[in-house]
């Protein structure tokens, strides 16, 4: 996939969600999934944190609601370069 994103130009993010579960990614996954597609570009949101801690922040225990999100989206996004925003990139 990262070469086929590489090839294509594509700026893909991963997300690993926050589920209501609050089961975390095996640690070694995440540093699978950071060595291969870079550590500035793997979000891991999965375990207890203040999102999954609050029952309000989902419909049912797989899907958040859409202020959440937002929020995610927010910083997975967040360090881009303005000039790359303008562009749509």
């Amino acid at each position: 996939m990262r070469d086929i994103f590489q090839r294509h130009g594509t700026d893909a993010r991963i997300v690993i969600n926050p589920l209501y579960d609050q089961i975390a990614l095996n640690p070694k996954d995440l540093a699978v999934l950071r060595e291969i597609f870079g550590e500035s570009k793997v979000f891991d949101f999965s375990g207890a944190n203040a999102i999954t801690e609050e029952m309000r922040n989902y419909y049912d225990p797989g899907h958040y609601r859409p202020p959440i999100a937002n929020w995610v989206m927010e910083q997975v996004y967040r360090e881009r370069p303005a000039q790359a925003r303008a562009a749509g990139r």
